[in-house]
């Protein structure tokens, strides 16, 4: 399904940069703005009080039905990040729009205030996504996708592209994964930006995919993580760089 609708605000420091898969070096001011950059999608894992449920957690994770929603004054991304605290096991991705360049601002320009009650996930969804209707969101399997409408049908934008098949073997955290992927893909710049926070797995995995998409392949190693995986894709045009959370954003 698809709805009409660009990095949550987050408070953990950054303490690793991977550029291992990029082909372009970047420069000194690039990795200082980038950190910067990053600082708003960070995970932050001291949960806040979300209103609780009305519905059965074997409810479908769109069809809960929460008490009360609310945001103030927010851009969409943060708004998006406010999902992370439902008493729900949501597992999102968000693409943000890339920027001109690494140290522009943060786009601001659309905010907005809602309150919402007795609205399932789906209607807050769709009540946020509304706000700013550059964006689109999907549904892959346990995943909630949030992504640029321009590049929804772009069959050259990476997380678009098909994969016919990729393996992981052992691997400890969702971002080992980044490495076969890069090497199925040798022309592209993969980046990965590693934040504090345990997004570790809870054991080692290994799986075999095939026949799915960049995207769908992203999805299935941030659901991974647990109840709550969390993965962010921002940059530049030439320079973007996944993020995998696992638990609640801060959106202050």
């Amino acid at each position: 399904m698809k709805r009409t609708c660009s990095h949550p605000e987050t408070g953990p420091r950054p303490v690793l940069l991977k550029t291992t898969f990029a082909r372009s070096p970047m420069n000194r001011t690039s990795v200082v703005m980038l950190l910067v950059s990053i600082l708003v999608i960070a995970a932050e894992l001291n949960a806040q009080n979300p209103a609780p449920a009305s519905s059965p957690s074997n409810t479908p994770p769109l069809a809960l039905r929460i008490k009360r929603f609310e945001v103030k004054e927010k851009t969409l991304p943060q708004a998006i990040a406010e999902l992370t605290h439902l008493p729900a096991d949501l597992h999102l991705g968000l693409e943000e729009l890339p920027r001109a360049n690494m140290n522009d601002p943060r786009d601001t320009s659309i905010q907005f205030s809602m309150l919402l009650q007795n609205k399932t996930i789906k209607q807050i969804l769709e009540a946020i996504c509304d706000a700013d209707k550059r964006y689109t969101w999907s549904v892959d399997q346990s995943t909630i996708n949030v992504y640029p409408l321009s590049i929804a049908e772009e069959r050259d934008y990476l997380l678009n592209l098909k994969i016919r098949a990729i393996s992981i073997n052992d691997i400890s955290h969702p971002e080992e994964a980044l490495t076969p992927l890069a090497q199925l893909m040798p022309t592209r710049q993969i980046g990965y930006m590693g934040l504090s926070g345990n997004n570790e797995y809870p054991s080692k995995w290994s799986a075999d995919f095939n026949d799915i998409t960049v995207k769908q392949f992203i999805n299935r190693i941030a659901e991974h993580m647990g109840s709550k995986g969390f993965w962010v894709y921002q940059g530049t045009e030439r320079e973007r760089f996944f993020t995998f959370l696992n638990g609640p954003a801060h959106t202050d």
